[in-house]
């Protein structure tokens, strides 16, 4: 059996390590063991399929037939959501873009086969078709990629300048709308999207936020989105799996992957195995389109990146066999990984299984380290104080967690006594650091001051909130009180008219529904408060 060099050992053991350290690291732990978990499976699956190489390789038509079959069942099932006006996520669901990637890479298999059949060309032509009409510009451009490379690999650069300049010569041609179509343009929020990633590598560049944790640097540089809730918008993913990869685990782990990467796609691929060229077709194709769209995502396409990788490694010159001591050490290596990993994947699948029947209890019980267990458990207890405690454990096990702050922080401010404000006030604080552009904390402390009788203070933390946020119609209902508290009663009543103006205003413009609970917040009105308000402040007027 063809032996691997033993950098590639060195490779897979270093990368495991700066996982296993980001998580460690990670700023909610309870999240990212999902994703961890994730990496150590396709660590296994990768460890597997490069050192049996010869037995992954013995049966090519199978796997020609394989593709076959499911090309055939995708081209169908996307044909036929085509016709009947549904999303085209063919077998793949939740996004399209996956469908279209997977597509894009079958075609580019099919373009490299030496001795494509018939029915393989029909069915690439099919595939590419759909690609091409479809609205996945990263597919699209990993499809562009990944034909230039079967261009290259049979004919002379000359032909590929060829055919570069007839394609960018059709595509001149191209109407606008057909290309507004495809996604070419868009309102350039998937550059602010890369541009707060990069600024994301900054934070933690060691260890990075945690796998799976994106949403944490978002909300620590979120960018106004929205016409009427600015910063109602947040997301998960970078659209960029390289960005995600660098914010999650952290420079070194994540550039320890990219030059893998750049490694298998730089090494030529070898002659005497008739699939290695469709191999590194696929793998430039999926490479290519992870520039826009989370395309990693998906466990089939991870897997089939993982799994043409193995074609392209470089075999040690050393034709000895593995064996004796270092060859059990390894073996007995990969048994222990494989052994931890599957205990991971139980313990993912029984959380998993809680988390849907919210039963918080039995997560903590077996992990009582649990953040998200125990903010949780806090908005299902009905003893106040119970709650706080449980958020104090929450925030206690993930202190950079913006949400379980927050938690806490309401918890805090919820209490009767005026002992708990300076450490609610303190909390709110926390949370704005941790996510600047939430108005809904600027809100909370210009009401915690106002409790602690600072309307002065109060008021600019109302007029920093409404800044962030133009049409949180709360605000101008605290700077009111506290224009009542400092003795200003007629600009409070002003403030109070004026709101409901701006209010008839904006639903004469046309009131769109508000999506998210943050939008909820930020949209919610109640007149009669409004109503309530002026009275008390016409009664004080004539005392």
């Amino acid at each position: 059996m063809p032996r691997r060099p033993r950098s590639l050992n060195i490779l897979f053991i270093v990368f495991i390590g700066g996982v296993m350290l980001s998580q460690l690291y990670s700023l909610d732990g309870s999240v990212s063991l999902y994703r961890t978990t994730q990496y150590l499976v396709f660590s296994c699956l990768a460890f597997a399929l490069c050192h049996e190489f010869q037995e992954a390789q013995a049966s090519e038509s199978v796997i020609w037939r394989v593709f076959w079959l499911l090309g055939m069942a995708t081209a169908l099932l996307t044909t036929f959501q085509w016709i009947k006006g549904l999303t085209r996520s063919g077998m793949l669901p939740i996004n399209p873009n996956f469908n279209a990637a997977w597509m894009a890479a079958l075609t580019v298999a099919w373009m490299a086969k030496r001795n494509s059949t018939w029915s393989e060309k029909c069915l690439a032509v099919w595939l590419m078709t759909a690609v091409i009409f479809g609205s996945s510009r990263s597919a699209l451009l990993g499809l562009s990629a990944g034909t230039l490379f079967c261009i290259s690999h049979k004919y002379s650069r000359a032909h590929m300048w060829l055919v570069v300049g007839m394609f960018s010569l059709v595509a001149f041609f191209i109407p606008h709308p057909f290309l507004n179509r495809l996604g070419v343009f868009e309102n350039g929020a998937r550059w602010r999207i890369w541009t707060l990633a990069l600024k994301g590598l900054i934070d933690y560049p060691l260890t990075g936020y945690g796998p799976g944790n994106f949403e944490l640097a978002y909300l620590r540089h979120a960018f106004p989105f929205g016409e009427v809730v600015r910063y109602g918008h947040t997301t998960a993913f970078a659209h960029n799996d390289y960005l995600q990869l660098l914010c999650e685990l952290g420079w070194p782990t994540a550039g320890l992957l990219f030059s893998a990467l750049i490694t298998v796609l730089w090494n030529p691929a070898r002659e005497q195995n008739s699939f290695a060229i469709p191999a590194k077709g696929i793998l430039i194709t999926l490479a290519v389109a992870a520039f826009f769209n989370p395309i990693f995502e998906m466990p089939i396409l991870a897997y089939l990146a993982v799994f043409c990788a193995s074609y392209l490694l470089p075999i040690a010159t050393d034709p000895q066999r593995s064996s004796g001591p270092k060859g059990v050490s390894l073996q007995g290596s990969f048994m222990g990984l494989l052994c931890a990993t599957l205990l991971l994947v139980i313990w993912c699948g029984m959380r998993s299984y809680w988390v849907s029947t919210e039963n918080w209890r039995r997560i903590l019980g077996w992990n009582p380290h649990d953040a998200e267990a125990w903010h949780e458990l806090a908005y299902q207890t009905n003893e106040p104080l119970e709650a706080l405690r449980y958020h104090q454990n929450a925030v206690q096990e993930s202190p950079q967690q913006p949400y379980y702050v927050e938690g806490l922080a309401r918890a805090l401010d919820s209490r009767p006594e005026s002992t708990y404000l300076p450490l609610a006030l303190t909390m709110y604080l926390n949370a704005i650091q941790l996510a600047p552009t939430r108005a809904v904390n600027d809100l909370a402390v210009a009401s915690v001051l106002w409790r602690a009788g600072e309307p002065v203070r109060a008021w600019d933390w109302a007029e920093q909130a409404l800044r962030l946020e133009p049409y949180y119609w709360e605000c101008d209902l605290w700077k009111a009180r506290c224009f009542a508290k400092m003795g200003d009663r007629k600009r409070a009543i002003f403030a109070l008219q004026n709101l409901r103006q701006r209010r008839r205003q904006f639903l004469d413009s046309g009131f769109v529904a508000a999506q998210s609970p943050y939008e909820n917040t930020i949209l919610r009105y109640d007149d009669s408060v409004i109503q309530q308000e002026l009275e008390h402040l016409e009664s004080l007027r004539k005392v």
